[in-house]
Formats: structure tokens, sequence, C-alpha cells
């Protein structure tokens, strides 16, 4: 607007130049023309110069006049540009008003729009909010009725806690009670009484007692120990294996780098067993697992895990004289190796038990444990030329003879010491042609007075014996004295029969599976499944 208001302002004064102008040439001619009547009359001579001077006069006269048209021709293109320019201005302005108008009223509308909206927002946050409203009143009665549950709660949560502290003391009652109980049967148990039937009865009570309501990380090894034994006295071996293998690893951690015996789980595995005095119990203990798994792996005819485990029972106990005697024998039973490691094996734990100072710890004295394991080394060299045996090439009777007299040096009364010298003296008698009538004659006498005695010993221990595995080779004992002397009203069959029964309560023979109950053969000195074993015996019984 400004802007319009400066152009009016120059063209006013453009124009208004323009009439003073006009003004001043007409007053100009107006005395030009009186002053030529004076000239004509005052001046007739200088009347062609005044011509003259009118013509030029007149010329510049036009040249005015021309001048004032295009002025005003100009004037009137500026007017009408200028008016133009004002029309075209209120047409913008009508338009743009018109624009402004359709713009407000879309806004209007749109703001209509809005303010409806805005409104039915308004009322649905004010329903909103009247339900909140609502809501808070029903949170502070949850709160009130929650606090209350709450309060109950707590309330059962300290019955529960005091009522969970009494079972858990009540649990660590029993845990301790189980685990010392393990602990004064196992104390009381030997390698020669443990299949006695006070110790089997102690077995299968604790097997079937509150042990079965506790898990295993609550049992000490003492307790696996005699899960263990029950079930191998059971003929249950793959029980008997698992629980044993359970006592090793539980009683080896004593062995490990983190092993401390403040341990506070000790107490209840362990209890009255001071922390001072753990490590060397459960090294003790690790040492009597061991044995037993491996003499169980032994009754299997597992004879390589059997002599690896009586290997690592003796780095427990370096004086375990029981595992060491079965080592040798281990090797000759399974037939794996030379027949000279066999021999080097017996010279070395023959050296080393001789070496070892006898303890009163030790259920058998030292004496029969080297009678037994002499037994074990003449065994390999005794020949029994009719039957199957083991390193047949290597049989010799006098070696046999040499080490079962070395037996009897150390123990006379042993029924199996003075068996193994009777028969070494009854083939001495039989097939030794070398000797003469009187030494054959003398053998022969000897040998069947030691069978006599020795079947009298027998008949008494058969009746202290219920394990069908020993029961059978007691049976197999007593009919080969009674082939092999003539006793009185006594029937090589009649026992053989014996053997039989006895067998009625071995575990069933499974072809398929390699781990089988093994029975010593008395007769060829090797373990027998019973099978093989049953075989033998009625190829003796139809010899007799």
């Amino acid at each position: 607007m400004k802007k319009i208001r400066n152009f009016y302002l120059a063209m006013y004064l453009t124009l208004q130049s323009a009439h003073t102008y006009a003004d001043t040439t007409t007053d100009a001619l107006n005395q030009v023309n009186n002053k030529i009547s004076q000239l004509e009359n005052e001046q007739k001579t200088l009347k062609s110069d005044l011509e003259k001077g009118q013509k030029q006069l007149t010329d510049s006269l036009a040249q005015m006049i021309s001048l004032s048209q295009f002025v005003s021709y100009a004037i009137t293109a500026w007017v009408a540009a200028i008016t133009l320019y004002t029309l075209i201005m209120q047409i913008t302005k009508h338009i743009q008003e018109s624009n402004e108008k359709k713009n407000n009223n879309d806004r209007i509308k749109e703001q209509e729009k809005n303010n409806n909206e805005l409104f039915n927002e308004t009322r649905q946050n004010i329903h909103a909010i009247t339900e909140l409203l609502q809501t808070v009143r029903g949170v502070f009665s949850f709160k009130e009725e929650l606090d209350e549950k709450l309060k109950d709660a707590e309330t059962k949560n300290a019955l529960y806690d005091a009522r969970y502290a009494e079972q858990l003391a009540a649990h660590n009652k029993d845990i301790e009670r189980v685990n010392r109980t393990a602990i004064e049967i196992c104390s009381n148990i030997k390698r020669n009484n443990y299949r006695t039937p006070d110790n089997r009865q102690k077995y299968q009570e604790f097997s079937s007692g509150p042990v079965n309501k506790l898990n295993e990380d609550e049992l000490n090894a003492n307790a696996f120990l005699i899960l263990g034994l029950n079930s191998a006295i059971g003929y249950s071996f793959g029980s008997a294996t698992e629980n044993l293998k359970k006592a090793i690893k539980k009683s080896e951690i004593c062995e490990d780098s983190s092993f401390d015996a403040n341990d506070p789980s000790f107490k209840l595995l362990y209890p009255e067993k001071p922390a001072q005095d753990l490590k060397k119990w459960l090294q003790k203990l690790a040492n009597i697992s061991l044995y037993y798994y491996a003499i169980t792996e032994y009754n299997l005819g597992n004879y390589k895990d059997a002599e690896e485990s009586f290997r690592k029972a003796i780095m427990f106990d370096k004086t375990d004289v029981k595992s060491m005697t079965y080592i040798p024998e281990a090797l000759f039973l399974a037939e794996r190796k030379q027949f000279s490691d066999v021999v080097a094996e017996y010279e070395r734990t023959i050296s080393a038990i001789e070496r070892i100072q006898a303890s009163d710890n030790w259920a058998e004295s030292k004496e029969s444990i080297l009678s037994q394991l002499y037994i074990r080394y003449g065994n390999c060299y005794y020949p029994e030329p009719d039957y199957e045996q083991l390193y047949k090439d290597y049989k010799d009777l006098k070696k046999a003879e040499g080490f079962y007299q070395k037996a009897i040096e150390y123990s006379k009364d042993f029924y199996i010491t003075k068996f193994s010298y009777a028969q070494v003296l009854k083939q001495k008698a039989d097939k030794v042609t070398s000797l003469s009538a009187a030494e054959r004659q003398a053998a022969a006498e000897q040998a069947d007075k030691l069978f006599k005695q020795i079947f009298e010993a027998l008949k008494i221990k058969v009746g202290q014996t219920d394990e069908a595995k020993i029961l059978v080779m007691l049976y197999y004992i007593m009919a080969i004295c009674c082939k092999e002397s003539k006793i009185p009203n006594a029937d090589t069959q009649r026992y053989i029969s014996e053997i039989y029964e006895a067998a009625r309560y071995l575990p069933r023979y499974d072809k398929a599976n390699k781990e089988n109950i093994r029975i010593f053969s008395p007769l060829t000195k090797r373990d027998l499944v019973y099978p093989y074993l049953l075989e033998e015996i009625e190829k003796f019984g139809l010899t007799s």
C-alpha cells in the first residue's frame, strides 16, 4: 500500500508541473500578440523581420503544443496504467479476500471438526477418568484386600518356614542317622566275615530302610558300599557294580586338590569323624570299595578290570596284601599274558608280602595269606591231563607239589591247602612211575588220609555255608574226596546231586551276556560259568 501511495503522489506532482507550464505558455503568447500589434504600429519597417521572428515563434509554439499533446498522452497512459493497476489490485484483493474467506470457511469448518473431535475426546477422557476413578477406588479396595492377604501370607510363610526348619532339622537327623549306621556296619566288616548271616541281615535291613528316602548326594561312601555288598551277595551284579562305583567315587574325593575336610556337608555324611581324620578314613574306604568292586568283577570273569581295580586299591593302602594275592591269579585266569609274566607276578607278590610287617588289623594272618598265595601259584602248574586246562603246556606236577608243600608249611589246617596237596599226592602215587613202589604207596596213603580229613571238615563247613557258589565248590571237593578215597557211607553221585541242588540258587546263565558268574573248579583249577562247570562235573561223574 505504501508503494501505491508513493506512485500517486509522483503522478500528482507531474501533472501539477504540466499545468503550470501550460499557463505560462498562454501568457507569453498574449504578450507576443500585443507586442506584434505595437510593432506593426511602431515598427512597420521591421515587418519582414517580425514576420520572420513570428514564424520562428509559431514554430516554437507548434513544438510546444506537440510537447503538450505528448505530455497529455503520457499522462493519459499513466492514468490508464494506474487505473488498470488499480483494477488489477482490486481484482487481486477481491480474489485474495475470496480465497481468504474460503480459507477462513475451511478453517472454520476444520475448527468445528476439531472442536467436535476435541469435544468427543474430552467426553471420552471424562468417561475414562470416571472409569479410572472407579478403578482407583477398586485399586484402593484391592490394596486393602491385598494387604490383608499379604499379612495372612506372611503369617502362613512364617509358619511354613518354621515347619520347614523343623522338617529340615528332622531330615538332617535322618541323613546323619543313616550315614552313622552305615559307618557302624562298615566298621565291623572284615574281608573274611562280610558274608556272614549276621552281616548279611544288617545289609538287607539297611538297604530296605530309610536309606531309600534319601538322595544320592545325602549318602556317604559307606552307605553305597553296603548297598553294593547287599546286591553282590544277592547276585544282582549290575546294581552291585553301580553302587560300588559310587562308593569309590565318593571316597576318592579325598585325593582331589579341592578337598576340604572342614566342609560343613561332611558333618552330615561322616558324623563324629574329626576333620583331621577324615582324609585317612576316606583313603581306607576307597581301598575297601575298590577291593569289593574288583572281587565282583573277578567273579564275573572280568579279570582285566579286576586286576586294574586291585592295583588301584593297593595305591590307597600299600599293605593291602589281600588285593595283592588276587593280581597274579587274575593274570592266570584271564590267560592273556605269557605264562612267564604270570610266574613273574607271583614272585613279585610273594616277595612284597614277605617284606610287609603284619598288622593286628589284618583279617587273616600273614601265614594264612602266604599259604593261599602258594596254593594259587601251585594251581598254575597242577596237571589234569584228561580235562581242559589253562596254560596246558606248562603243567608240572613236581612244581605244583613244591608250591603246595610251601602252602602246608604256612597253614596246615586250611582245607583248600590240604585238598590241593592231597590231589598232587594222589597223582604222584597213580602216575609217576619213576617212583619206587614204597614211595608211591606212601603218597597214596597220605593222600587217602588227607582226603578223609578234608571230607569230615567239609561236612561241617557246608552246614555253615549258604552261598550257592561256595556250596557248589564245596560239594565238588567232597565228590572228588569220595572218588579218590574209600570213604565209608560216602557216594560220589550223592554229592554231585548236591551240586545240582545248590546250583538252583545261582543266577540264571545268560548266553548273550558276557557277565555271568564264574565258579572255581577244584579239579582243573580254573573259573567256569555254570554250564561249562556242569559239563566238567558230568564227565567227572562218569569216570567215578
